[in-house]
């Protein structure tokens, strides 16, 4: 980050104290750590210009209100565990930047599921979470678009189209189809495809489907597959 870059954030800020922000969120939970404050009063000796303070206070919420849920549907989950669990706080610092960085309501719940995965104890190794983390930065709407297609072809209305055969060719012929129904120009699937190669995400050699019972497999590598367990809602994992 350059000089100029990191006149925008304060000097005490929420970014660089996770477990400030863990308990923050986590008092907003009833019973979780009564006597914490508002969390307006707990904002208010913070001074984070706009547009950050925004997203922040929309990251925060929605973390908050995840957690909550979290609370309350998944058996055995105790939140008050979560206040000294480092690899909660961890993930709480590693997602914020890149929650308060992005204008995407639907990156933000990417963001939210991996920290809710974490409360969960649904971890991942770290050489892996910080390739997915980096992953999550760098794809569009379309490359997660594309990994779901991947993953469920058998589920998108356009291929249902094709379920009892008549359908052959490549692995990113056959997908195609669906997203350019979907409006996602040729051009652009096609970076897209080469980006999910080049991270090992689904196979290499864009293998063929031959006929339509093959529109049912799941066409990302093992990497692939955890990739989309890592950023997906722990209450549908169950």
């Amino acid at each position: 980050m350059s000089p100029d870059a990191k006149k925008n954030y304060p000097e005490k800020s929420l970014l660089s104290d996770g477990r400030k922000m863990a308990i923050q969120l986590l008092s907003l939970i009833d019973g979780v750590a009564p006597g914490a404050g508002l969390l307006s009063q707990q904002l208010a000796e913070y001074n984070i210009p706009d547009p950050l303070e925004k997203r922040r206070t929309i990251w925060h919420k929605d973390l908050h209100k995840r957690l909550e849920e979290l609370s309350e549907r998944l058996d055995g989950f105790d939140p008050r565990s979560l206040m000294e669990n480092d690899q909660f706080i961890t993930a709480i610092l590693e997602t914020t930047p890149l929650a308060i960085k992005t204008h995407l309501e639907s990156k933000r719940a990417r963001l939210a599921n991996v920290v809710l995965n974490v409360a969960a104890g649904r971890t991942v190794n770290d050489v892996l979470k910080g390739k997915f983390l980096g992953l999550i930065d760098e794809f569009s709407d379309e490359h997660f678009r594309m990994l779901d297609v991947l993953r469920s072809p058998k589920s998108c209305a356009e291929l249902q189209k094709y379920a009892n055969g008549n359908l052959s060719g490549s692995t990113f012929q056959v997908i195609s189809l669906q997203l350019t129904a979907d409006g996602i120009s040729h051009q652009v699937q096609h970076v897209i495809y080469v980006d999910l190669q080049q991270h090992r995400l689904t196979p290499g050699d864009g293998g063929s489907l031959g006929g339509g019972s093959s529109i049912s497999d799941n066409n990302l590598t093992d990497l692939g597959q955890a990739f989309l367990s890592f950023i997906s809602d722990p209450l549908t994992q169950i």
